[in-house]
């Protein structure tokens, strides 16, 4: 999903350049008018512009000599095959979105790693980290066919908040089932008024599976400050999506 986003929008500034290019092929070599030298300047600054914001979507070593090359040649002549042109950019682009995945789980491996010494903290054996910052006062844990209502606070290891029913101000209600594994695992560990801290690390979260929209890295470990309010019968339940919980 990223690899097909990132070469989509590379694509929508290749396009427009193509259009730049062509456009100044519409102006005759022997017209000297004032309009002509006017969409020069239209063709220089729209280059600029536009060629800004691709040169920070492109990976290191990007050459724009041979980028606009490319370009020219495609206007000019279109001589190359344009689905070995395609194989060739997804091929690229899929191994280096595989090289940052990985990167990004190294860095996630590396943080939990880290918040398993500090004081508190339990790490059960399939990854999942947790603390207990209140202990609950209910009588049963939910089951995975259960209904929950929650308050959550979601975020990245570097602070950054992805979803948040604490700061919207209103509980959540979903399955236990529907979420993501490591939510859904914690919470049928706690009781009604527990309030944990859980620390999700990729298997048991989006993994590689994010939305490039969302803000959340692939393979990012998530964190989670988890208030269990109520367990509910599916009489009482009244399900509210939440995109950034649901499997």
């Amino acid at each position: 999903m990223f690899v097909l986003y990132f070469v989509e929008k590379i694509m929508k500034h290749i396009i427009v350049i193509i259009f730049i290019l062509m456009a100044g092929r519409l102006i005759p070599l022997h017209a000297q008018t004032g309009e002509a030298k006017e969409i020069d300047s239209v063709s220089f600054y729209l280059g600029y512009l536009y060629g800004g914001q691709i040169s920070r979507s492109m990976p290191d070593g990007f050459n724009v000599d041979a980028f606009v090359e490319g370009a020219k040649r495609s206007v000019e002549a279109a001589d190359i095959n344009e689905e070995h042109a395609n194989r060739f950019l997804q091929h690229y682009f899929t191994r280096m979105q595989q090289k940052i995945n990985d990167d990004y789980l190294q860095e996630g491996r590396k943080f939990l790693a880290e918040n398993a010494k500090k004081q508190g903290v339990i790490t059960l054996p399939d990854g999942l980290q947790y603390r207990v910052i209140t202990a609950g006062t209910g009588s049963r844990q939910p089951l995975s066919a259960d209904e929950v209502e929650v308050m959550y606070h979601g975020t990245l290891p570097d602070g950054t908040v992805f979803d948040s029913s604490r700061e919207r101000g209103t509980p959540a209600v979903f399955p236990v089932s529907g979420v993501i594994p490591g939510f859904s695992e914690a919470l049928q560990m706690m009781t009604e008024g527990a309030k944990w801290e859980i620390y999700i690390p990729a298997e048991l979260g989006y993994g590689e599976r994010v939305n490039p929209q969302s803000g959340i890295k692939p393979n990012s470990v998530l964190i989670f400050e988890i208030e269990l309010l109520k367990i509910l019968v599916k009489e009482q339940a009244i399900p509210v999506a939440e995109p950034n919980l649901l499997k």
